[in-house]
């Protein structure tokens, strides 16, 4: 994509690129790289109600909610772990996050706390990145499958959880497509006959009716007219013969 630009191919024209377009590949929760992630979403992305946030006028926001809890973990992170001298004061933004955390104690259940409160910092903990800006309700996300394991329930349970944080976040359904990178062709033609074959209800001690895929949508409580919003694209890679690695 650079080259189509006629981009010269530097190390600060990459991060340029890489930023302008979304692109995030970090891989660990680091507060810094989430905190970064969250700032280059509010000023790409349509943000839910981002005129009357920008304004100031009190709004209850999702997506700000989560800005301020991991701006309040890195305020207390460089502070009290690094030890850093910080001139701003983000010290009103533990009480948000205290608030918070209060609120996600009170959900039992750990489908109910993804459902409602996974976040950047979960997404890029788990691997998953966005590749680009959105195009009108499309986005792409992207994933590496690193050590040759990957497998439908972290895919799904991942993609769904991502979905219902982008429409939290954004106000409306997006249109997703998933890439998943591989580097074993077989892996990816497993993983694909897996989708398809027929779930099975453990409750019932019978067939679900439903594929694999569709399972893990219905699982999650995702109405039926919208499990097609998710595309899941396996794409072989072969990053260690490419790269010598």
């Amino acid at each position: 994509m650079m080259e189509q630009l006629s981009m010269e191919l530097t190390l600060q024209n990459l991060l340029n690129f890489l930023t302008d377009h979304c692109i995030c590949v970090f891989t660990t929760e680091n507060q810094m790289s989430v905190y970064q992630l969250y700032g280059n979403l509010y000023e790409k992305f349509p943000i839910k109600d981002k005129e009357l946030i920008a304004s100031g006028f009190p709004r209850v926001s999702d997506f700000m909610d989560d800005y301020y809890k991991i701006t309040a973990d890195l305020y207390h992170h460089q502070r009290n772990f690094l030890g850093y001298q910080i001139d701003d004061d983000y010290s009103g933004y533990l009480d948000i996050k205290e608030r918070l955390e209060r609120e996600r104690d009170l959900i039992s259940s750990p489908k109910e706390y993804k459902r409602n409160y996974y976040s950047l910092f979960n997404m890029t903990a788990a691997g998953f990145f966005f590749i680009g800006k959105p195009t009108g309700e499309n986005i792409t996300i992207g994933t590496f499958d690193k050590c040759n394991n990957m497998y439908l329930k972290k895919i799904y349970e991942n993609i769904i959880c991502i979905y219902l944080m982008l429409e939290r976040y954004l106000g409306f359904f997006p249109q997703i497509t998933l890439q998943v990178y591989m580097s074993d062709a077989d892996r990816i033609l497993f993983l694909q006959d897996k989708e398809n074959e027929q779930g099975y209800d453990y409750s019932k001690q019978e067939r679900s009716g439903l594929t694999k895929r569709d399972s893990f949508f219905q699982n999650m409580r995702i109405p039926r007219q919208n499990w097609n919003d998710i595309h899941v694209d396996y794409i072989y890679y072969p990053l260690k013969e490419k790269y010598h690695l």
